[in-house]
């Protein structure tokens, strides 16, 4: 098991150097310019100055590797909008994206494995019919408008209802002090948001995994021999069908990271989604270059898990 995860950490180092170089060159070449701000100053010389004091009169090749070797360290610079140091602006935005992340993943992954276990060993039941109706509207709902519906009702309507001074969820973050009930309040509604969808992809997958798992030979010599259901489910048919989940778990999870962009505005959550769209308004390239690595970072990291749950889930995988 060592072997295979060095490996696959081995492989995954190559992908980071790629995605590096990508980001660089995209920001480079089609982003913002650092110092568009100098070019109508009054001196004439002002914005070759700043360009110089930026690396930018270098060669490509120098300003990439200046740039990745600060990377790596940890010296992210500081935001040309801002004046605060990146690793501050980008700790923070990301500390709050993988409170939201984390959650709705552990939420939608328990509700999908339900929903897609009940629906893959009762395919064609009535039950199976209204999950997969559920699903495919969980899929068709756009975010906005639903974050806004879910504000309105469970927010202002049911406070309306209940008579109290505070909602019971809060749709904007409010400093009401610590506590794991405050805390809780406030991320109710926006993991919500983000786990429609995500419990809707997923218990599809695991649905259709699940379905052909339990028509395969072994699951119905199992059942001959006299397995109970509850272990024949859980240890043949669910075990054996998480392999075919765990991908799309992974890249969906990773994705979060940077793909909270819309819940985060409806929230006013200042996540990484928020940093991004104020960084590119103000064509703050430290901050978009730092962003964009830290979100492919996560991609990749996140598709590394999985080859890791794969080895533990099916050992022919180490073995091949």
């Amino acid at each position: 098991m060592l072997t295979y995860a060095g490996r696959r950490v081995l492989v995954s180092l190559p992908v980071l150097v790629v995605a590096s170089v990508l980001v660089f060159a995209l920001v480079r070449g089609v982003g913002p310019d650092p110092a568009a701000k100098y070019r109508d100053s009054r001196d004439p010389h002002a914005y070759q100055e700043a360009r110089a004091d930026l690396g930018l009169d270098r060669p490509i090749v120098v300003q990439y590797g200046d740039w990745l070797g600060h990377f790596v360290v940890g010296q992210w610079g500081e935001s040309t909008d801002t004046g605060r140091s990146v690793s501050s602006e980008i700790g923070s935005a990301l500390w709050e994206t993988l409170q939201l992340a984390f959650w709705a993943a552990a939420v939608s992954a328990a509700v999908a494995l339900l929903i897609g276990t009940y629906s893959g060993t009762r395919t064609g039941s009535a039950g199976d019919h209204v999950l997969t109706a559920l699903a495919f509207a969980g899929l068709a709902v756009p975010t906005f408008w639903f974050g806004l519906v879910v504000i309105h009702f469970l927010g202002y309507e049911l406070q309306q209802l209940l008579g109290t001074d505070q909602p019971l969820f809060y749709s904007v973050p409010v400093d009401t002090g610590g506590g794991p009930v405050e805390y809780f309040r406030h991320l109710a509604l926006p993991v919500l948001v983000v786990s429609v969808q995500l419990v809707a992809g997923w218990s599809r997958y695991l649905r259709a995994a699940m379905a052909d798992t339990m028509r395969t030979d072994f699951v119905r010599a199992a059942r001959a021999r006299g397995v109970p259901r509850r272990r024949l489910v859980v240890r043949h048919g669910l075990r054996n069908s998480l392999t075919a989940l765990v991908t799309t778990m992974a890249v969906d999870i990773g994705a979060l990271v940077a793909g909270l962009i819309v819940t985060e505005k409806v929230f006013s959550i200042r996540g990484m989604g928020t940093v991004f769209l104020d960084a590119l308004g103000a064509g703050d390239t430290p901050v978009l270059l730092t962003w964009l690595m830290v979100a492919g970072a996560a991609v990749v990291v996140c598709n590394l898990v999985a080859d890791l749950l794969y080895a533990v889930l099916d050992p022919r995988v180490r073995l091949a």
